[in-house]
């Protein structure tokens, strides 16, 4: 796993992300908990990092679920506001003071009553996934929000 997230994450292998996105989806296909899943959001890159790195992992991981459940759309909707340093190496609490409000997003109406999914690469502590979750709740009123990523740190 840890491989695969490095080839998707610093070695430009977009296929990693699409191999991983179906390993994601399969696994949700067994799954109750996400049987009843509307749309996906994938958690946004700054546009300055998105441009640096060519594509969103995120992303790549959504159209990868998306192959094996093609009922459930992807929302490119949540917005990253501005470029924050890389949180590879930082605290939860250094991680949280960075997640406060960074993101806008597009057409809140889209995702009202709607049980949604959002798809990050890697939790570390989770702050960036609990700042888009409130930020989605609170901007949207979705019917749920569950998360979803390829891995997490322990």
């Amino acid at each position: 796993m840890q491989a695969l997230i490095f080839a998707l994450k610093y070695k430009h292998q977009k296929k990693a992300g699409r191999l991983l996105g179906n390993i994601i989806g399969q696994a949700m296909i067994s799954s109750q908990r996400f049987k009843n899943i509307d749309c996906m959001i994938p958690i946004p890159l700054s546009k300055k990092k998105q441009r640096k790195r060519g594509y969103n992992q995120a992303m790549l991981l959504c159209q990868g679920i998306q192959e094996k459940l093609p009922h459930i759309n992807i929302l490119a909707i949540l917005v990253k506001e501005k470029s924050s340093k890389s949180q590879t190496r930082q605290n939860r609490i250094e991680r949280n003071h960075l997640s406060e409000q960074p993101f806008h997003l597009l057409n809140p109406e889209t995702l009202a009553q709607k049980n949604i999914l959002i798809v990050d690469d890697v939790i570390t502590t989770g702050a960036t996934m609990e700042a888009a979750a409130t930020y989605l709740w609170n901007g949207a009123r979705p019917k749920s929000i569950s998360i979803v990523a390829a891995a997490y740190t322990i």
